[in-house]
């Protein structure tokens, strides 16, 4: 019998291995496959279930008619190092990617165990904003990529029956191309807790840190200052929210009010547990304006449908914060657009930055960025994407755009399990479009246009240990031939066209 390595032919989740024989994408267990094979054949196509580790084996044309069912035998495979994947509700079908709430998780869900021989953990992260209320028919979904593919993604609410989807597609609530299911609100009251599994071809899943939604109505939690046309303070309008550790206290437009005609100025600085939404305004910063809260990471900032507008000495928007989200929002002029606090960027505007665009963990998705230069009002190198003194983990950058940039692309120091996918970055001058330093590991390149040339730095650290991979995937580097970052002939670099 072949093994699942080799010679398959995939089949959703499973893998055809010859004589109808369909055998879960999860089994790498050649004799427990063989065994449950045969007890299957004698039982008429009947599922076999082998644990631990989770495996289901079947045939769709079993040898000879089909006998009275027995028990199956029970298969003692050979010990794995890796965890036990979790036991779930087995996945609905993804066609209708509805998800159906339970009645509560009975505990944590376990960290599911590494796929066939590759290691690399799947990169996820989820493409919604926690904590927010919603109602009717809410699509959520993950941003999930690896080395070796995405095979599935699963989400489950409150112990409910896990939908499995297969593909990504695009969401029709947030227009990002993502792994999304439909959860219901409708008729649901309070707090509804989703959690996600991203499953890899081959590798380890990542199990995804669960999420709150709210359904329904609640004042308490969702408290709202609703603003006229005209220009406010931001420290008096601080002073109007309460402690806020839970659900979001929105200041926003009131209906029929553009974000034009409802200017917020000033610094806002909170020590105290708070998560606050704009939602419809244009905040201006000045040079030491920030949502600052003084390193209390329970505070939270979210921008929804927003204008963002610095001047020439704007530092940045956000600081010692826990996180910072921005939906639909353009922004302009800032030294340093993310920076602070982990961060959720999706269907941003960027007119114009100064100095750096990105220093933040987290994930940018569907963002363009029209114009970075620093011009005369900074001497710091400038930078799209620029990390230092930090280890860059499971950070995803998915359709980010910036045809336009007197300043380096993706320059980062040490890097893991991340992925830069369907970018195109466009620098002028000398500077370079990619520059890598530092330890790397578990990343991910795939379908990036760096229009400008690039390199991977020995000189100032770079190096991929042992068993570790750097992959370019359908992503091209400069005008050279091939067209790659000079050093890219070493090991640890997997290209692919």
């Amino acid at each position: 019998m072949t093994t699942p390595q080799t010679d398959i032919t995939r089949k959703g989740r499973w893998a055809v291995m010859g004589d109808g024989l369909l055998v879960s994408q999860h089994n790498t267990d050649i004799e427990a496959v063989e065994s449950a094979s045969n007890w299957s054949a004698e039982n008429g196509g009947r599922t076999a279930r082998i644990e631990p580790p989770y495996y289901e084996v079947k045939r769709t044309s079993p040898e000879g008619p089909p006998v009275d069912p027995v028990e199956p035998p029970v298969v003692e495979p050979e010990p794995v190092d890796p965890p036990e994947p979790p036991v779930v509700t087995p996945p609905v079908e993804a066609s209708d990617r509805v998800l159906v709430p339970g009645d509560g998780w009975d505990g944590p869900t376990a960290q599911p165990g590494q796929i066939g021989t590759a290691h690399e953990i799947a990169i996820a992260q989820w493409n919604v904003v926690p904590e927010q209320q919603i109602s009717g028919g809410f699509e959520l979904g993950v941003v999930a990529h690896h080395i070796e593919g995405v095979d599935h993604v699963l989400i489950g609410v409150d112990g409910g029956p896990w939908v499995q989807i297969d593909e990504p597609s695009i969401n029709p609530r947030t227009g990002s191309e993502e792994y999304w299911a439909t959860l219901d609100a409708g008729g649901q009251t309070g707090w509804q807790e989703v959690r996600a599994i991203a499953v890899p071809i081959a590798g380890t899943p990542r199990l995804l840190p669960s999420i709150r939604l709210y359904a329904g109505e609640n004042e308490t939690l969702f408290p709202e200052i609703v603003l006229q046309a005209g220009t406010y303070d931001a420290g008096e309008l601080l002073n109007r929210v309460v402690e806020h550790p839970e659900g979001w206290a929105t200041i926003r437009a009131a209906d029929g009010v553009s974000r034009e005609q409802v200017i917020i100025t000033g610094k806002m600085r909170t020590n105290r547990d708070l998560q606050l939404r704009f939602q419809g305004i244009t905040r201006k910063l000045g040079q030491w304006d920030e949502h600052n809260g003084s390193r209390n990471w329970n505070v939270k900032w979210w921008f929804d449908d927003c204008r963002i507008e610095g001047n020439t000495r704007s530092r940045w928007i956000v600081h010692e914060s826990g996180r910072q989200y921005y939906t639909d929002t353009v922004i302009t002029d800032m030294q340093t657009t993310f920076s602070g606090a982990t961060l959720l960027a999706r269907n941003v505007v960027i007119e114009r930055g100064w100095e750096d665009i990105c220093r933040a963990f987290g994930m940018m998705v569907d963002v363009k960025i029209e114009k970075l230069d620093r011009g005369e009002f900074t001497s710091y190198h400038p930078d799209i994407f620029q990390w230092y003194n930090g280890y860059i983990d499971n950070f995803i950058a998915q359709d980010v755009s910036s045809p336009n940039n007197v300043a380096q692309g993706l320059f980062p120091g040490n890097i893991k399990d991340s992925a830069f996918v369907r970018m195109d970055i466009t620098t002028v001058g000398n500077y370079r479009a990619l520059q890598m330093q530092g330890i790397t590991s578990n990343v991910l390149l795939k379908d990036c246009r760096f229009n400008g040339p690039g390199n991977l730095r020995n000189d100032k650290g770079f190096v991929i240990p042992d068993g570790e991979r750097l992959v370019f995937d359908g992503t091209t580097v400069g005008g050279g031939d091939p067209p790659l970052p000079a050093g890219w002939d070493r090991p640890g670099v997997e290209v692919r066209r």
